[in-house]
């Protein structure tokens, strides 16, 4: 189903008009959250959208309707927060920027990536999972996807891709392992 823009976009010059969404993420259809721009948090209920409040004055970056039934936003700042509707926390103060630009909700756990880091959020902490921990990966992560049929997850990065199936990384290619002829 088509999802409309906010009234607001269509009647007046906003900031979110001229910035647009960097990320949005669902629960549902009628349960939609989209970010982007400064402090910018928006929520479609599947009939229209209303701009909620966000308590810090950040630039708002990455958003994931998550499996634990909360929504996380990520922030240029590499601030983690959590929560839904009108009601947020900080959940990671500040952390590498660049880590926060992806954000998904992948066997059980959330999953933050961006640039070339890739970690997973345990006890309000970013951790790398330790098979990440090899070298053989470090090309290979910055970015995440997840498959149509929600079983694997992939990340991408700088010179690589690898994937995961929920219990093993796998390498898929590593550019620095090719040997020029």
């Amino acid at each position: 189903a088509d999802i409309p823009l906010p009234d607001s976009w269509l009647t007046e010059s906003s900031s979110s008009f001229n910035d647009g969404f960097s990320d949005m993420s669902e629960f549902n259809q009628q349960d939609v959250y989209a970010v982007g721009g400064i402090a910018d948090l928006w929520h479609f209920d599947g009939e229209s959208w209303q701009q909620l409040e966000f308590p810090a004055k950040e630039y708002l970056i990455s958003v994931c309707c998550a499996g634990d039934g909360l929504v996380y936003i990520g922030t240029q700042s590499g601030a983690l927060w959590c929560g839904r509707g009108n009601d947020w926390r900080c959940l990671i103060e500040s952390s590498n920027p660049y880590i926060m630009q992806n954000l998904h909700w992948f066997a059980d756990q959330l999953w933050c990536a961006g640039g070339n880091g890739l970690a997973v959020v345990k006890a309000a902490q970013l951790t790398t999972p330790a098979q990440l921990e090899d070298p053989k990966f470090d090309l290979t992560r910055g970015s995440l996807s997840l498959s149509a049929d929600g079983l694997h997850m992939l990340s991408t990065g700088m010179n690589g891709a690898s994937i995961f199936d929920g219990q093993e990384w796998q390498v898929l290619f590593n550019k620095s392992a090719f040997k020029n002829p």
